[in-house]
């Protein structure tokens, strides 16, 4: 098996001016490569994109390779994007007041402890996206038993209290390596939290079916970040206010 790289990037389309840059923390056994189609979706809206491998690999390494990536950043608001327990080291970063990070997306935020570890039954909890699960089934990509792994223990999240960025956290609502419930008791207790449940969703909600959506869902996120806090659409009473 070839080595998958430690981050891979999608810039914005050439002429376009840049509007920010997002880390993508991949979870267990993931490479950056799971997230291309996320990538050049965000990239073709003049966000560049950068991600990182498996976090759990080694947590130290990657804490310290995203604050590299943010340090490094030339475009801003630079927002974390983390999926399973990409979201959890997100999360840990972003609690940092001196981290330089300006919003947090999570994705599927995990329980502590693994699941089944049949790659079959895998596939099933995480993704009914036909696509994505052949993204999945390719060895090079992705190790297909990853989520009965438990997190390693220095990866756990930190209080909510002390995220105090924005924060839009997107949970499928038939998720069940962390089920909805386990979910909101976390981002209930979080400032400036705003949850986002989908319909049916499965754990990796950033390459489920409802992937357009839930991007769609991320761009109008960074629109309203970039404007001040503001929503760049008005609708029902706020339209008429």
């Amino acid at each position: 098996m070839t080595t998958p790289p430690t981050t891979d990037r999608w810039d914005e389309p050439t002429g376009a001016t840049p509007r920010g840059t997002i880390i993508v923390l991949a979870g267990r056994g993931e490479s950056p490569a799971v997230y291309s189609r996320f990538g050049r979706r965000l990239s073709a809206d003049a966000y560049r994109v950068r991600a990182v491998r498996d976090v759990t690999e080694s947590v130290a390494f990657s804490a310290q390779l995203v604050r590299s990536l943010v340090a490094e950043s030339e475009v801003g608001p630079v927002v974390l994007v983390g999926s399973d327990a990409g979201a959890v080291l997100a999360l840990r970063i972003a609690s940092d007041r001196r981290s330089g990070v300006a919003a947090v997306v999570t994705a599927g935020l995990p329980r502590g402890t693994g699941i089944i570890a049949d790659e079959y039954a895998q596939l099933d909890v995480r993704t009914a996206c036909p696509v994505h699960r052949q993204v999945l089934a390719n060895p090079e990509l992705a190790d297909p038993r990853a989520l009965a792994r438990d997190l390693p223990d220095g990866l756990t999240l930190p209080r909510p209290g002390d995220i105090t960025v924005p924060l839009l956290a997107l949970h499928g609502s038939a998720d069940v390596v962390a089920t909805t419930a386990e979910a909101l008791s976390y981002y209930d207790e979080v400032p400036r939290a705003r949850v986002a449940i989908v319909d049916q969703g499965l754990h990796d909600i950033l390459n489920d079916v409802t992937h357009r959506s839930v991007a769609a869902s991320i761009v109008l996120f960074l629109e309203e970040l970039r404007n001040g806090g503001v929503p760049t659409i008005q609708v029902g009473e706020a339209a008429r206010s």
